[in-house]
């Protein structure tokens, strides 16, 4: 399918590999909870609150 006509139809094209991408930034989000930094301590606290499927998904988006 043309890129073009993609655009107009307002259908934004996703990459195969969005999906990995996700799995290996949530993989390294989950490999913070140990860790001493910044991310740590908000995989913790949101951990806490949210659970640690939740928090591992809002540490590899601030990541």
């Amino acid at each position: 399918m043309d890129i073009t006509k993609v655009q107009e139809k307002g259908i934004q094209p996703k990459p195969k590999t969005e999906k990995n991408l996700k799995s290996a930034l949530v993989e390294a989000a989950h490999s913070f909870a140990a860790s001493k930094n910044y991310l740590g301590a908000m995989y913790r606290r949101t951990a806490a609150r949210k659970g640690k499927k939740r928090a591992a998904v809002n540490v590899a988006h601030d990541m």
